[in-house]
């Protein structure tokens, strides 16, 4: 694989870890590799208001700090987990 870098090895980095690389405004194409869903499921949420964007004419960009806000907001944050039989306040 010379020059090319495999779909496996991209997964090697976190998904996040070159974000400010990233342009300003991002394709759905961009956010297809960044949330590794679908372009029709990114397209889709558009249509829906369910993630930012910004629509240019006919073509949709979706503007890179408030999709990081966007997946900020959808975070899980899992409760501390206490050890067995601790009480619960």
């Amino acid at each position: 694989m010379s020059g090319t870098r495999s779909r496996s090895a991209t997964h090697s980095v976190p998904i996040l870890a070159n974000f400010e690389a990233l342009p300003e405004m991002l394709t759905a194409r961009d956010l297809e590799g960044i949330l590794q869903i679908d372009r029709k499921t990114v397209y889709s949420h558009a249509k829906r208001g369910l993630i930012p964007y910004v629509r240019i004419e006919s073509s949709l960009r979706f503007p890179k700090h408030r999709i990081l806000e966007w997946l900020e907001e959808r975070a899980f944050e899992p409760r501390a987990v206490h050890g067995k039989g601790a009480k619960r306040q």
